[in-house]
């Protein structure tokens, strides 16, 4: 072959490369012996880089992915040493192409597979794919990176990690809270009913005094005694109801930040009791109420249905807050479960605006809410999709014939 058919054949296979590039859509970047970039790069290179075609010319593989805030420089030049060595000639070229990338990978485990990028504008995070191109005499003829732009993830990640210590740190005190009031609410049931039991004897044995008392001075005081008894087990009564609701709450508290992962076999009506005792906060006068028999009973994980349930009545209580002109109180949020040809169907509907069709699969995605910037982190109805489907089932929204507002729908294989 002559120097002039070798040239022409060389421009071709570039030009077939440039052609497979532009139909890329990653950053792939390819670095030669010298470890400079090459002009075969994608066009998203230069998006995540922030960099022109003329600044990427001669930049080197340091220069583009290490800075010294990340990697130190003995580190560095151990990289470049190793990689500048994968270009000698190589004594074994029988050797395959797949034998030789599980040499280079056994062999370098110096090779990051992410960094991160000062761009001048912002810091970006990149994970990092590396892949071999080999001459016909064994020697290594390019390094190709495939590079992913994973700052979204990592922002995402870290103000998610940020908030899971702050909601850890709130659940801790949240238990600690409910364990710490346990103690003395038992002892207020306790002395009520005592005290209950003594009013009511002293009741009997008191007006017992005027049942031979026909003066109206006599029954004028055996009225009194009746009023003054009758109103004082009126306030037990009350503060007995006080008590349970204290005692109901302890216990919601309690098992909302029990995060077992077992499976257990435990009541839907328990796990729907408990979550109307955590929303009451969050209704802030709506009316809540829910329908269901005693004995659907799941098998499962409990703190799981938990999420589920509460994470669909607080989005209901939320969106009816921000959007309805009306009054809370003429407002309602209904669940109701029940048995349906082997499967659990769970509604919850509110009185809010309900959810336009257009929005009815995007409120699923991860990240997206409706809810004012800084107020939701858009995961909680990806989580209640992703638990419903785990389990077989499925979940859907649409409008309430009764309420008018949203339905969601859940239905699971019992």
């Amino acid at each position: 072959m002559t120097i002039k058919e070798e040239i022409e054949q060389l421009r071709s296979e570039n030009m077939r490369m440039r052609m497979l590039l532009d139909n890329i859509d990653q950053a792939i970047l390819t670095f030669n012996s010298s470890l400079l970039i090459d002009p075969d790069y994608t066009e998203k290179v230069q998006d995540i880089f922030e960099k022109s075609s003329l600044e990427l010319i001669g930049i080197s593989i340091s220069e583009l992915l290490f800075t010294p805030s990340d990697i130190e420089q003995k580190r560095q030049d151990e990289i470049e040493a190793t990689l500048r060595k994968l270009f000698e000639p190589q004594v074994d070229i029988l050797v395959s192409a797949r034998s030789k990338d599980q040499l280079i990978e056994e062999s370098l485990p110096v090779l990051p597979t992410e960094c991160r990028i000062n761009t001048g504008n912002s810091w970006k995070y990149l994970s990092i794919r590396w892949r071999w191109i080999y001459e016909n005499d064994g020697r290594l003829s390019r390094i190709i990176l495939i590079i992913e732009d994973e700052t979204d993830a990592k922002e995402l990640q870290i103000a998610l990690g940020m908030q899971q210590e702050r909601l850890l740190s709130l659940g801790e005190t949240s238990a600690n809270f409910a364990h710490e009031i346990a103690s003395p609410t038992q002892l207020i049931g306790f002395h009520g009913e005592v005290l209950g039991k003594e009013l009511n004897q002293l009741k009997t044995e008191t007006l017992g005094l005027f049942d031979d008392v026909n003066d109206s001075a006599g029954l004028s005081m055996a009225k009194h005694f009746q009023t003054a008894f009758d109103k004082s087990l009126q306030v037990l009564l009350e503060m007995s109801l006080a008590q349970r609701r204290l005692r109901d709450l302890h216990e919601a508290v309690r098992n909302s930040f029990r995060q077992s992962v077992d499976v257990e076999e435990f009541s839907l009506h328990d796990i729907l009791r408990e979550c109307f005792v955590l929303a009451r906060t969050r209704a802030n006068g709506l009316f809540l109420s829910f329908e269901c028999p005693n004995n659907i009973v799941l098998r499962s994980i409990r703190s799981q249905w938990m999420s589920v349930i509460s994470n669909l009545i607080h989005n209901a209580c939320d969106i009816i807050h921000e959007q309805s002109e009306k009054a809370p109180a003429a407002l309602h949020v209904f669940v109701k479960a029940e048995r349906h040809q082997g499967q659990l169907h769970l509604t919850v509907e509110d009185a809010g605006p309900g959810v336009p069709e257009a929005l009815r699969e995007k409120i699923f995605e991860k990240s997206y809410s409706t809810k004012k910037t800084g107020e939701g982190t858009g995961l909680g109805l990806p989580l209640v999709r992703r638990i419903v489907e785990a389990h077989g089932g499925a979940i859907r929204v649409d409008r309430s014939p009764q309420l008018g507002g949203a339905l969601f729908l859940v239905t699971v294989p019992l």
